[in-house]
């Protein structure tokens, strides 16, 4: 486009535009709503993006509890439309302990140790 003498800030105007429009056709054309999936679909879609070096053998269960944790928050707003907030999950942490011993806790923890 260069050697046409196209300026350069219009090839990047061109290319933001056309990020834009396609952005707009995948939410319109492509995207699936969370609802109308199975639970199936959302254990696969977890095991996909946690699949690393540390989790990648315990995926299954990990994909589980993700699915469980954010299911276990769902609330509805005014519209009547389901939200997930996740800032309302929270990650307790005891050290000396396997990660397949982690759980869904529903309501508060509170970690306490002996008095002496």
């Amino acid at each position: 486009m260069i050697q046409r003498k196209i300026h350069p800030t219009n090839i990047i105007q061109g290319y933001k535009l056309a990020s834009k429009e396609a952005v707009k056709f995948i939410k319109k054309n492509m995207a699936v709503k969370v609802d109308t999936l199975g639970k199936e679909a959302l254990y696969n879609c977890c095991k996909t993006s946690m699949s690393s070096k540390l989790i990648g053998a315990e995926s299954d269960f990990f994909a589980k509890l993700v699915v469980q944790a954010v299911k276990s928050i769902e609330t509805k707003n005014w519209k009547g439309k389901p939200k997930y907030p996740i800032s309302c999950i929270n990650i307790m942490k005891c050290h000396g302990r396997s990660s397949l011993e982690s759980r869904i806790i529903d309501g508060y923890v509170l970690r306490q140790s002996r008095a002496s």
